[in-house]
């Protein structure tokens, strides 16, 4: 088998703690869905005594079924993988970018204030914008002048 299957192959997954659970998972993910119970509340019921509910360790293992499917997807279709390399550099490069941009304490949010936080990931998203949308964009003629952006 390939070196690279092998590290994510570790175990086969277990479906007989799937089933028997199907009813209660299904419940769970939509009340999710409608709104009738958040998902704090349900990890805190789960996770009482650390003893882990059957239900939540069949939806655990389905977590894993739906990841183990993506990945035969990813490893089987060149397409797939494409994409997703394709996705994943944009990902960086648009980090890589607010961590240039968001000043102070390594890039944190350093306040607790949910306004405060809110207020600079807005200011953060807009610079983003204004650098991805510069002056050579169509929506910037007439307003931003080339020698006004090299500071001549």
């Amino acid at each position: 088998m390939d070196a690279h299957l092998q590290a994510i192959l570790t175990r086969p997954l277990q479906w007989k703690l799937i089933k028997p659970q199907c009813d209660a998972v299904i419940k769970l993910a939509t009340a999710l869905r409608l709104g009738t119970a958040d998902s704090k509340s349900i990890l805190r019921r789960f996770t009482r005594q650390n003893v882990q509910h059957p239900a939540y360790r069949a939806r655990a293992e389905l977590g894993n079924a739906v990841k183990a499917a993506f990945l035969w997807d990813d490893l089987r279709q060149q397409s797939v993988r494409r994409e997703m390399h394709g996705s994943l550099q944009v990902i960086e490069s648009w980090n890589s970018a607010s961590g240039f941009i968001l000043y102070g304490k390594g890039g944190e949010l350093t306040s607790h204030r949910v306004n405060d936080q809110r207020s600079r990931l807005l200011v953060l998203h807009l610079l983003q914008v204004s650098l991805m949308d510069g002056p050579e964009n169509a929506a910037w003629p007439g307003r931003v002048t080339a020698a006004a952006v090299s500071g001549s």
